[in-house]
């Protein structure tokens, strides 16, 4: 049952305006969060007292504590602060951190984050073509699906991309004609509407994040068994891709879309570095500590319009974040709150090159696959505030989930591990005499 409700809500995470689009109401009660307390309720009824939290959830928590103190810490001692801006932020970013404590606590192994990986791609392919179909595939300025910002489509069509090019390039079994056909239609298909949605961070994230699979996938030589084809498979999207976007970005009906990718327009910014700049100067004013959590949209205004120049003066009508989550790190949560941050993500990296040095067997492409997504996200939080993003909190906890069985299954050192499944029994004919083999992978 919790299985079940994990991946419907998985499913239903790219349908996020999905109310809108039909009934346009703007409740607050989204698909994806109905499921999602469904899901929190079940969990909590079932395993609320056989939990523990880790050190990465304890610096989370932390974090988050820190900011919501340093609300009121200036509040108290300046008179300076809006509570109500850090309220709503801390009530997106509960939800979503119910949500990663579910899913690093649901005894998952690795069939169920396969199956969680496919169904997050079936849901962004299908909410892609239902969009589409609603508006009769015809649409005007950035394409955004069921998002509201276009950047969030860019990133689950990213990581649904890397799902998709880490089976081709690491396949369990040998494809069969149609099934390679279909997965290369469907990356191309995705790799066109990661474009027509404007987003060059989600591009270059994706660009980074597929190179790093491809890099992997030339080192494998155990299940390279057909080089050209491989080899081929890889020029083959490569060059299907570059094509299509250069005959989209040439064509004669080029966009505005197609013109954020244009040379001229790539050190357009969309008004961030005024942003930057803007929230750099509140860092200083309150010495590094930090202001509290969402707390710069408070002084937005008295500091944008102290600077001596704007790349943007659209900055200076609406009381902006700060589109950045490491700028937002250092301008909110301060010097202390930024390092603690940073320390998960140095220790979240650190193993997961050592799952790619030690994992085996049926699932080993989830080792590169995992560092993709992973290194989209740093590239993804540079330029947006992904923090706030449930999607952040699911492949963050489902990374966890992946090294937390790798580790606990590798603790000899001649150890391979074999996840279980139908191909398990072949893969451990052919492992040398002297290895241990396991085929255990819940924790």
């Amino acid at each position: 049952m919790l299985k079940y409700l994990l991946n419907f809500y998985v499913l239903l995470l790219p349908y996020e305006y999905l109310f809108v689009e039909f009934f346009e109401s703007r409740t607050i009660f989204k698909p994806y969060r109905i499921i999602g307390i469904v899901l929190i309720v079940t969990w909590g009824f079932r395993k609320m007292g056989s939990f523990k939290l880790d050190s990465y959830d304890i610096k989370f928590i932390l974090f988050f504590f820190w900011g919501i103190c340093l609300t009121f810490f200036w509040m108290i001692v300046s008179g300076e602060g809006e509570p109500d801006y850090t309220k709503h932020e801390f009530t997106l970013i509960f939800f979503a951190f119910l949500i990663y404590i579910v899913v690093k606590n649901s005894n998952l192994n690795f069939h169920d984050m396969e199956n969680l990986l496919n169904t997050f791609v079936a849901g962004t392919v299908s909410s892609i073509f239902l969009m589409l179909y609603l508006n009769q595939f015809s649409f005007t300025g950035r394409f955004s699906g069921f998002f509201r910002n276009p950047n969030s489509l860019a990133f689950t069509v990213g990581i649904s991309m890397l799902i998709l090019l880490s089976k081709l390039l690491f396949p369990k079994t040998k494809f069969s004609p149609l099934k390679k056909t279909y997965y290369i239609s469907v990356s191309i298909l995705l790799f066109i509407i990661l474009i027509l949605s404007g987003s060059r961070g989600g591009t270059i994230a994706f660009l980074i994040g597929s190179l790093i699979l491809i890099y992997f996938s030339l080192g494998n030589v155990t299940k390279k068994r057909n080089s050209r084809l491989h080899q081929f498979l890889i020029a083959f999207v490569v060059i299907s891709a570059f094509v299509l976007t250069y005959r989209s970005m040439t064509s004669k009906d080029t966009t505005g879309v197609m013109k954020r990718y244009e040379i001229e327009n790539m050190q357009d910014t969309s008004g961030r570095y005024d942003l930057w700049r803007s929230g750099m100067n509140v860092a200083i004013d309150h010495y590094f500590i930090g202001i509290g959590m969402s707390q710069y949209r408070y002084y937005h205004f008295d500091y944008i319009n102290k600077l001596d120049y704007l790349l943007k003066p659209g900055s200076t009508k609406h009381r902006l974040g700060l589109h950045s989550d490491y700028a937002d790190f250092l301008v909110s949560y301060g010097v202390i709150g930024f390092i603690l941050f940073i320390s998960i993500y140095f220790s979240l990296f650190k193993k997961l090159r050592l799952c790619i040095k030690i994992f085996q067997g049926n699932y080993y492409y989830f080792a590169p696959l995992f560092l993709g997504i992973f290194c989209m996200i740093l590239i993804q939080q540079s330029v947006a505030m992904l923090l706030l993003s449930p999607l952040y909190y699911f492949f963050i906890a489902l990374i966890m989930v992946f090294i937390k069985n790798v580790i606990s299954l590798n603790k000899g050192k001649n150890h391979v591990i074999i996840p279980s499944g139908k191909h398990a029994d072949t893969l451990a004919e052919n492992m040398p005499p002297h290895k241990t083999v396991h085929s255990q992978i819940c924790i």
